[in-house]
């Protein structure tokens, strides 16, 4: 039992130098909290951050998937805080375009509200091919 013991404090003391190693890398980096973004550092909490994209799609009228009335992305299942996640925009019109599809109009408008991996914000509006 004391070797098991031995062992975890080992394993979370190598964990947490490494860690603390990261976070100390970043700031002589030039990284200051709530300011500007942090160098990549190996190890560091972000080293598995990516760039991407958040969009919450529309559509004009609605559409209609298996009897369910689709306005907005996140209609299709479970709504947390946002739609579905994605790398870039062009994704997120990829997927609005294909769901084109099952439009229950003639014309329907696709709505796209995005915020870019930078914080800029933009919307764009197209009709369903």
């Amino acid at each position: 039992m004391k070797r098991r013991a031995a062992y975890f404090l080992v394993l979370c003391l190598c964990l947490a130098t490494l860690q603390l190693r990261a976070q100390v890398l970043q700031l002589r980096g030039g990284y200051r909290p709530f300011g500007q973004a942090a160098r990549r550092v190996v190890f560091s909490w972000d080293m598995f951050a990516v760039p991407i994209e958040r969009c919450a799609v529309t559509w004009d009228p609605a559409l209609s998937i298996e009897g369910k009335r689709i306005v907005h992305w996140r209609d299709r299942g479970t709504y947390f805080e946002w739609d579905t996640a994605m790398a870039n925009s062009e994704s997120y019109e990829q997927e609005a375009v294909d769901a084109c599809d099952y439009r229950t109009a003639q014309v329907t408008f696709v709505r796209m509200s995005c915020i870019g991996s930078d914080g800029a914000e933009n919307e764009t509006r197209f009709r369903c091919p």
